[in-house]
């Protein structure tokens, strides 16, 4: 298996690294994180694996996950979840009730509702 953590001491190489999952945070715009939360978890898609969240990021998060049968949940701290029953994945700010007690949404308004507030990425 696969153990990937967040960790604000993460390093990142050239495009697409911290610097650019950073940019605009001064402005208050920080949707390049969010959907950098989303590719790093992303990263276990090619070795078949699971990811766990295991501690708080530099900017707090919600998590959320499509199924494949539709069911969208809360991420928890703590917990495996495998890649291959996940169909798109959301991170949106702490403080954003756009998915809360949202149990089942299709694909296409899971990622609308995901990008409208913070990043969302299929798998």
């Amino acid at each position: 298996m696969l153990t990937l953590y967040i960790n604000n001491r993460y390093k990142f190489t050239q495009k697409g690294g911290r610097s650019e999952h950073c940019r605009g945070f001064a402005h208050g715009v920080i949707k390049g994180y969010y959907e950098g939360m989303c590719g790093f978890f992303k990263l276990c898609l090619p070795f078949k694996g699971s990811f766990m969240s295991l501690c708080e990021a530099p900017v707090p998060y919600k998590l959320y996950l499509l199924r494949r049968d539709s069911r969208c949940e809360q991420c928890s701290n703590g917990v495996w979840y495998d890649t291959a029953t996940i169909a798109a994945m959301a991170c949106v700010p702490i403080d954003s009730t756009v998915m809360d007690g949202i149990q089942t949404l299709n694909f296409t308004t899971f990622c609308e509702k995901g990008n409208d507030v913070g990043g969302s990425l299929a798998f």
